[in-house]
């Protein structure tokens, strides 16, 4: 009796799998977003290799994808019913506010899944081959990647289990519970005219308000959990680089290195978007895009409409106060907190790339210092060797494109895209 009651108590204790780098498992982020997007993909016969490289085109097609299945999954769930059950009078701007947080929530989702799998193929291409060299390492490596791709496993004998992240924890709790404690006393009287007074007005306006909520919510979670991976991201890179033999090889442009830089600048673009979403939270009911509806442009040529347009915009920009700018500077010294730990991880990889090319091109010069260009016999070698030494010491020493400087301009762009609604 005392072994069965041992087994089954047993049997109700989890514990801690543990499954080397578990760079397959996927988080319901990128469960949700890869179910609606490949499986659209599947019916128009359009797969694409996830584990490949991935480009700006297949990003932009699935953002789009994902943008029109949010839009019409809040336009079922809340703008119908808001529609057809509610007299609010500020149903009339519910769908272009809906449109914006679908664009948002897309752009923010899209951004995150593609940053996650970018650094799975790094990850896969890069640092795993650096801790192959170093088999005998204290470091326990696959926990250390294993907690950021598959977080925390627990299961139970069953076989069913689940995944625990510590990124997801810290902000979806704290989102529960502020919302539930602004919205205490309303939920608290709707709850009562449901079960006591049994309104059915009652039950409709709980349900629009748990709709409501959880449309912001989940644009507010994709905000959040964008700024809280973005520098777990470069920690990793940080301490990639610094503590791993990670493979630099002069004679390829920036040593090989252009895949951290592409996910250095996506992760700063990711990061920029979502600080500049968040002052246009309190905005969000003010949002109004019916005056599109009412837009003419004048029927001229494209010279006078696209002056008839800077014209309103020079205007737009010269009404906004001075001391608006005032509630950004936290975003903006946040952002630069950022590009701070961007530049880290690139000044290491700088000064990794530019040793290794002065080791190559020593070595060169000594090859070349024995060569005896008047034999004709080895003028093939010779030719070689000084392509070689060429092509090394013109190879450029930074994991970054000379476009850094205008890239870092345009991701500080959004960080005010707040005042596009004022």
């Amino acid at each position: 009796m005392l072994n069965w009651r041992a087994h089954h108590s047993g049997a109700l204790i989890p514990h801690i799998k543990e499954d080397g780098y578990a760079l397959d498992v996927k988080c319901i982020p990128e469960k949700i977003f890869y179910n609606v997007v490949d499986g659209l993909r599947s019916l128009l016969n359009s797969r694409i290799d996830r584990n490949g490289r991935l480009s700006f085109d297949q990003f932009l097609v699935d953002m789009i994808i994902f943008f029109i299945f949010l839009f019409v999954l809040f336009d079922v769930f809340y703008y119908l019913p808001m529609e057809y059950l509610s007299n609010d009078p500020s149903k009339n701007v519910l769908f272009g506010q809906l449109f914006v947080i679908a664009l948002l929530s897309s752009l923010l989702w899209a951004g995150y899944v593609y940053i996650i799998q970018s650094f799975k193929n790094l990850t896969r291409d890069k640092f795993l081959p650096a801790i192959h060299k170093i088999p005998n390492t204290i470091a326990d490596y696959p926990a250390f990647f294993r907690q950021f791709f598959s977080g925390l496993r627990v299961e139970w004998n069953s076989g069913f289990g689940l995944n625990i992240y510590v990124r997801s924890s810290l902000i979806i709790w704290p989102l529960i519970f502020e919302e539930f404690y602004l919205m205490r006393d309303s939920l608290g009287g709707l709850i009562w005219g449901i079960f006591i007074s049994h309104s059915v007005d009652s039950l409709i306006s709980l349900y629009l308000s748990i709709a409501a909520l959880s449309i912001v919510c989940t644009l507010a979670f994709m905000v959040f959990l964008a700024i809280l991976t973005v520098p777990v991201i470069f920690f990793y890179l940080w301490i990639t680089v610094r503590f791993l033999p990670v493979e630099i090889n002069p004679f390829h442009d920036m040593g090989g290195t252009g895949p951290f830089g592409k996910i250095i600048v996506n992760c700063i673009y990711l990061v920029s978007l979502a600080l500049g979403i968040i002052p246009l939270f309190p905005l969000l009911g003010k949002i109004d895009l019916s005056f599109l509806s009412h837009l003419s442009i004048p029927a001229e040529n494209l010279g006078n409409t696209t002056t008839f347009i800077r014209a309103d915009l020079v205007k737009s920009v010269s009404a906004i106060p001075v001391d608006t700018f005032s509630k950004y500077v936290g975003f903006i010294e946040l952002y630069f907190g950022f590009i701070l730990l961007a530049f880290l991880v690139i000044l290491i990889l700088h000064d990794r790339i530019k040793r290794r090319k002065e080791e190559v091109l020593s070595q060169l010069e000594q090859k070349i210092s024995f060569i005896d260009f008047t034999n004709t016999e080895n003028k093939e070698n010779n030719l070689y060797y000084l392509d070689l030494y060429e092509k090394v010491s013109e190879s450029s020493e930074w994991p970054i494109k000379k476009l850094f400087a205008i890239e870092l301009i345009i991701s500080i762009l959004p960080l005010f895209i707040s005042f596009f609604f004022p």
